[in-house]
């Protein structure tokens, strides 16, 4: 699961690794909004969205170097 609420507050699971970030937010575009200011992704791969930390994200970008 990428994204769940912990109570009402938003959180993100990276879908490659087994990070999470806990926004803080109960609003999803808000919570949206603190997923990209730390470096998160969201990714369209066909119909499903893919979630990245980071690190994962740097990752990618490396293996397509």
């Amino acid at each position: 699961m990428s994204i769940e609420r912990q109570g009402r507050e938003v959180v993100f699971h990276c879908d490659s690794c087994a990070d999470f970030i806990e926004t803080e937010e109960t609003d999803f575009n808000d919570a949206f909004n603190t997923f990209r200011a730390n470096n998160w992704k969201a990714v369209k791969i066909g119909t499903e969205w893919t979630h990245k930390c980071p690190v994962c994200v740097e990752g990618a970008a490396q293996a397509k170097r």
